[in-house]
């Protein structure tokens, strides 16, 4: 007997705080499912933020949670295993794809013993984007692709790296490849403060898109973490007091 009889929409599922991750699309395919994707992504976002770093953390978190989560959440089959959010967050990238309309910028520098190869992919064209959702964003008039490719001479080795930017400014790709290499220093920083606070180059997980997906939600979490600039403590010690302390980490996550 299949799990899901009633054909339930399991891609659903976000608190309204966190609804603007509707467009992300569930990456499951068939019926067998015992958890909504929202769920899923919520839990993930919480867990992170209390401190959690890998999948059998965010697993423990939950299960220690589950009163606080349930508050917020319908959880129908209770906490997914370790290897369930490994599963979800491994099928495929959760990264959104942009449509028409673009303008296309690509620079190529030899220096320091490599060949770095900068692409910048501009959609000026939103009129695709749910206006609810483009509200979000005062005066959204461009979405920013920024690709890296650096080549190592002594060893052919290849190194891939990939940005997205959001602007209230209409311009071609040109001018915002010369407006983001001014911000690099700032990402190299941020790099740093990822490694330091979420332990993000020692992570293990290799398996399809997983790791690439966990960075994305080390993302989300800094940044709500940094937008409280009521609390001047380290990163470390938000996170620590996000887990012990429900009313702050209710503030950090915007729930009622």
């Amino acid at each position: 007997m299949p799990r899901n009889p009633n054909k339930s929409d399991w891609s659903g599922g976000l608190p309204s705080c966190i609804a603007s991750f509707s467009v992300i699309e569930d990456p499951r395919t068939g019926g067998n499912k015992l958890h909504h994707f929202g769920e899923v992504l919520f839990m993930a976002v919480s867990a992170m933020l209390c401190g959690m770093n890998g999948f059998s953390d965010i697993e423990d978190f939950c299960d220690l949670q589950i009163d606080w989560l349930r508050k917020w959440i319908k959880m129908p089959n209770g906490v997914p295993r370790a290897q369930t959010f490994s599963n979800i967050f491994a099928i495929r990238n959760l990264d959104l794809q942009q449509s028409e309309g673009w303008s296309y910028d690509q620079r190529i520098e030899k220096s320091n013993g490599r060949i770095v190869t900068r692409s910048v992919t501009v959609n000026h064209r939103l009129d695709w984007m749910d206006n609810g959702i483009r509200g979000k964003w005062r005066d959204l008039r461009s979405l920013i692709h920024v690709e890296t490719h650096t080549t190592q001479l002594d060893s052919d080795e290849v190194r891939r790296e990939v940005r997205y930017y959001l602007s209230s400014l209409d311009e071609p790709a040109s001018a915002f490849q010369s407006y983001i290499r001014q911000h690099w220093s700032i990402e190299n920083s941020c790099h740093w403060v990822l490694d330091t606070t979420f332990r993000e180059d020692h992570n293990q997980t290799y398996i399809g898109h997983a790791a690439k997906n966990l960075g994305a939600l080390r993302r989300i979490v800094l940044n709500l973490l940094k937008i409280d600039l009521t609390d001047t403590r380290s990163l470390p010690k938000k996170r620590r007091r996000a887990m012990l302390d429900l009313t702050y980490r209710n503030s950090l996550l915007s729930l009622a």
